[in-house]
């Protein structure tokens, strides 16, 4: 507000405030959803598999092996590289 002796500033009034906050918050919610619709949702990887138990852990990799079409990079410890060694050579007998 202009004075004779210069320009004062008034407090906006509380509730003003908060309307012109809430007004830019909902735009940027809005877009943000629209945006994140447009990406769609994120695909269903089986990066990891939770195994409990030695066999289960030896069936599972049986059977990502059994499924594999093309190649399998599989990496493990020297005690498991005989199982998944011989689960290969009777993969590769099978063929």
């Amino acid at each position: 507000m202009d004075t004779p002796s210069g320009k004062h500033y008034a407090a906006v009034p509380a509730s003003e405030l908060v309307a012109r906050h809430e007004k830019q918050l909902k735009a940027i919610l809005d877009n943000t959803r629209r945006s994140l619709a447009e990406l769609g949702s994120a695909p269903d990887y089986e990066y990891v598999w939770n195994a409990q138990g030695y066999p289960t852990m030896l069936e599972h990799t049986r059977a990502v092996m059994q499924q594999t079409q093309h190649q399998l990079l599989l990496a493990i410890w020297p005690p498991e590289a005989v199982p998944a060694n011989q689960l290969r050579l009777s993969r590769n007998r099978a063929d």
